[in-house]
């Protein structure tokens, strides 16, 4: 068998080491643009989490003023909830008892749900 040179086999494993050797200096580009974006993207990340905080440090006072302040009025709770299901609850029997018109009946239910949500 034939055996190449020795130069031979040096060219060839130096126009490898210079192919890899480039592909690694992409790779490394590739790479030093992704560590920008990424720091770009942890700043922005950074100030949106600020924004938001200052937004509920914001909100949260004055929402649990409004929160007192209904609840002082007796307004909104679970109490016109409370009572709009104790209706529905009722409702098939007294329908069927009093032999009542079953779409008042709906209709009436939907009243009672809606003035539990505007409540």
């Amino acid at each position: 068998p034939e055996y190449p040179h020795p130069l031979s086999r040096w060219a060839e494993a130096a126009t490898k080491l210079r192919t890899t050797q480039a592909q690694g200096e992409g790779r490394a580009r590739e790479l030093a643009a992704l560590s920008a974006e990424l720091k770009d993207s942890q700043s922005h990340a950074a100030v949106v989490s600020d924004q938001l905080h200052a937004a509920r440090v914001d909100w949260t006072p004055r929402a649990s003023k409004d929160a007192r302040e209904r609840a002082a009025a007796r307004i909104g709770g679970l109490d016109p909830w409370a009572q709009a299901w104790e209706r529905l609850t009722a409702l098939p029997r007294e329908v069927e008892a009093l032999n009542l018109d079953r779409a008042d009946a709906l209709f009436t239910a939907l009243r009672d749900l809606r003035t539990a949500a505007r409540a």
